[in-house]
């Protein structure tokens, strides 16, 4: 009789955690839902939706949505910017495959979107499947030196098909602007790193004594420190 009389109340206790564990489930879109119409909330679901079961992560999505909203865009651009993302993405997600964690496929899109070659995001990927997004990062950085995209790309594929960590590679940059301190133009400073790579030397000779290399060192003030440059903003915001 009394395993009779629990079975109700343990039925309802099971199916009452089950009615009530969706709503315990964070809304990642709450400061959307906040500013936007429902109609509009649900387009960007419907995005977002569509987008996950071609392997994109939700979670660069809701970021840009949550962005938009941020800076006080109007539904109708916040849409448009993700839509534009999902599209990004999905392209990267063909180049790469499912399985490459969203800040690798999220670096991969903002350097095709600014014009890395889509085959040299997919060779890199390959050589160094944990690194590569750091070896794009080297590509940003070369072209923040002065370095042209086609030489700043091959530069670094060279360096990723000898094996070089990922630390040596992200410090081709400093050599180069280095080398233009002491005279060399941009063009002319890749071509004598290169030379070096392909030599199998890691890296050109060392600066000389009082000249202090530090990551974002403007070209012709030595030891000056300013602020890297920031990844170029995703379009239209």
């Amino acid at each position: 009789m009394t395993a009779l009389r629990l079975a109700p109340l343990v039925a309802a206790v099971l199916f009452g955690v089950t009615a009530t564990a969706p709503a315990q489930q964070t809304d990642d879109l709450g400061r959307v839902r906040v500013r936007f119409p429902a109609a509009e909330v649900e387009r960007i679901e419907t995005i977002l939706s569509a987008a996950e079961d071609e392997g994109v992560p939700r979670v660069l999505l809701v970021e840009k949505a949550v962005e938009g909203v941020a800076k006080g865009h109007e539904p109708r651009v916040v849409i448009q910017a993700v839509s534009t993302l999902a599209d990004e993405l999905r392209a990267t997600v063909r180049l790469l495959g499912r399985d490459t964690p969203p800040e690798g496929l999220e670096k991969a899109t903002d350097a095709i979107r600014h014009g890395v070659e889509p085959r040299a995001v997919r060779e890199l990927a390959r050589a160094s499947p944990g690194d590569f997004p750091l070896f794009l990062q080297a590509i940003e950085d070369l072209l923040n030196a002065g370095v042209e995209l086609e030489a700043a790309q091959d530069m670094v594929l060279d360096a990723a098909s000898r094996g070089m960590r990922s630390q040596d590679v992200l410090a081709l940059p400093q050599t180069v602007r280095r080398l233009v301190r002491e005279g060399s133009s941009p063009v002319e400073a890749a071509t004598m790193v290169r030379r070096s790579l392909r030599s199998g030397r890691a890296t050109i000779p060392p600066a000389p004594p009082g000249v202090v290399e530090r990551a974002g060192s403007p070209v012709g003030t030595p030891g000056r420190r300013i602020p890297p440059p920031s990844p170029g903003p995703i379009p239209p915001f």
